[in-house]
């Protein structure tokens, strides 16, 4: 007979969260890397800056909304283990 599911609880959706957000964090910053690389290599192609830097900077902008969502979701994780 095949076992029941159990349930992850709290510290279990917690965790998957966490590494959710890791996950999100790494590939935004995977994605400026790559932009400075492009903005490097079409330097001599000006029309195709543009786009770049704009991209460039949509990337660092989810940098810095992950880094905040990350503290955001440390600082539930604390108290609600405080609260528990």
């Amino acid at each position: 007979m095949p076992k029941e599911s159990e349930r992850l609880g709290a510290r279990g959706t917690l965790t998957l969260v966490e590494n959710a957000l890791k996950l999100l964090g790494g590939a935004n910053a995977t994605g400026a890397l790559s932009v400075g690389v492009a903005y490097h290599t079409f330097s001599a192609n000006t029309s195709h800056q543009t786009t770049i830097k704009v991209a460039g900077i949509l990337f660092l902008l989810g940098v810095a909304l992950f880094v905040v969502a990350y503290v955001l979701w440390f600082m539930t994780s604390i108290e609600w283990d405080q609260s528990l």
